[in-house]
């Protein structure tokens, strides 16, 4: 018997600043494009980078954690999975499709920008990281808000849920 995977890893950095929508059933979508770079040698043995963009959803509870913790140059880590949408352009009326990755689970990677725009009603958004290296190789852990610690189905991550 044959299993199929679809699984999206990613480590990269926002290109703009995520886009939070509400649709008419009540879902909070976020969406965001993601770039990727690859670093490699040539013939010649000089150095290229080569980017790739990707286009990213979140729903609900990661989209409030998107629109709360994530902005344009911010480094993230998702795991997610590829699905493809299709649509009808309203002005041309042409099937329009578009290629993306829902986001399953998100670690924030970069310290949080409080001078940026942005701030939830509470006046602030306060921080992102899980870790963050000092430049030597360290990694100073810092307290991440338990909303932005969801596991896959969107509940709370809490200690007493690990079976050992």
């Amino acid at each position: 018997m044959s299993k199929d995977v679809n699984k999206v890893i990613f480590l990269g950095n926002v290109g703009q600043d995520p886009e939070i929508k509400v649709l008419p059933s009540g879902t909070r979508v976020a969406n965001f494009s993601l770039a990727t770079t690859e670093r490699f040698r040539d013939e010649m043995g000089e150095y290229h980078d080569r980017t790739e963009w990707h286009y990213l959803v979140a729903l609900n509870k990661r989209a409030d954690v998107i629109r709360d913790y994530v902005q344009k140059g911010s480094k993230i880590f998702i795991e997610g999975k590829q699905q493809t949408r299709s649509w009808t352009d309203k002005s041309s009326g042409e099937k329009r499709y578009r290629t993306e990755v829902l986001i399953l689970d998100i670690s924030l990677l970069s310290p949080f920008d409080s001078s940026r725009n942005g701030q939830n009603g509470n006046g602030h958004r306060g921080h992102s990281t899980s870790t963050q290296s000092n430049g030597n190789g360290e990694f100073n852990h810092s307290p991440v808000p338990q909303e932005a610690m969801a596991n896959t189905y969107g509940e709370p991550a809490y200690d007493d849920e690990i079976p050992f």
